[in-house]
């Protein structure tokens, strides 16, 4: 009897930690905590290995952008090795944008929007370069000095800027086939100079055309030059120079025309006072973006 008793108690003993572990596991399982933490560790785990490889995906993309921006400019200065050894034409390339910076006279006579014969030749060589590089819209910018103008075809600078940057326009998108609705033209008349205006060598400079290819437009705050971002010299923005410091250094670029304003100097933010026997302008309002005219 009294063994029984003892062979009892020792199978109670042994079925006892396994009745209440199995107890236990299964309060456990069916604890609407337990299995909600891990669903969502599960999810977190994936959604982070989505996000990395989406990283690297957008890391493939941008370098293969920058590589193409590189063959751009690498075809641009070899093409255009005369007029950027003169200096007439600045060539300057970003991570995610190119610049091509055009000194009036390469393209234009004086007073005038009607291409030359040597610029249309200059337009199409760098017409067959953008043609390559896929994907980026292209932004025209004329631009002029202080002068004030009075024709019967441009009764001010701001539509002779505008007319400028939409005859470059024609010109690329009818000799060399670039998809016109890649183009946007803007003319910004004399309020973005890159040069005082109280000397001639500088309102030489500030007499320019741009044309930029970069991914998104630029007016919605896309670092870039400042002649596109209303950065005038001696009056700078500090935003907009926190954000060129931190993306927008050129990442290559042809020398600036000799004497240029391009990085400010003694006589930058000068008020232009024109020169002998000419009429100063009135003051300039504050830069602003203006679509550009019809042509």
């Amino acid at each position: 009897m009294r063994g029984r008793v003892l062979k009892i108690f020792m199978v109670l003993l042994v079925l006892l930690p396994v009745g209440l572990t199995g107890y236990l596991a299964n309060s456990l399982y069916n604890r609407k905590g337990v299995p909600e933490a891990l669903e969502n560790l599960t999810k977190q785990l994936f959604r982070s290995k989505e996000e990395e490889r989406k990283a690297e995906i957008r890391a493939k993309a941008l370098e293969s952008k920058t590589e193409e921006l590189q063959t751009a400019y690498d075809a641009l200065v070899a093409d255009l090795r005369g007029e950027v050894d003169s200096r007439d034409i600045r060539v300057r390339q970003f991570r995610e944008k190119l610049e091509i910076n055009f000194v009036d006279k390469v393209l234009f006579a004086s007073g005038s929007a009607e291409v030359t014969p040597k610029g249309r030749d200059i337009l199409s060589r760098v017409g067959a370069v953008l043609g390559k590089v896929k994907g980026k819209s292209i932004y025209v910018v004329g631009h002029t000095d202080n002068m004030p103008i009075h024709s019967a075809l441009y009764p001010s600078n701001w539509e002779l800027s505008s007319a400028r940057a939409s005859s470059v326009i024609r010109l690329l998108s009818e000799a060399t086939g670039l998809s016109p609705e890649r183009f946007t033209a803007m003319g910004r008349a004399f309020y973005q100079p890159v040069a005082s205006n109280t000397t001639p060598e500088g309102r030489q400079e500030n007499r320019r055309v741009d044309i930029i290819v970069a991914d998104v437009p630029l007016l919605a705050g896309e670092t870039g030059s400042q002649s596109m971002r209303g950065t005038v010299p001696g009056h700078p923005d500090k935003a907009a120079e926190e954000e060129e410091g931190a993306s927008g250094e050129p990442l290559r670029q042809t020398a600036p025309p000799a004497g240029s304003g391009l990085s400010g100097g003694p006589d930058a933010g000068v008020t232009p006072a024109g020169e002998p026997g000419t009429t100063p302008p009135a003051a300039s309002p504050p830069a602003v973006a203006t679509p550009a005219a019809p042509s």
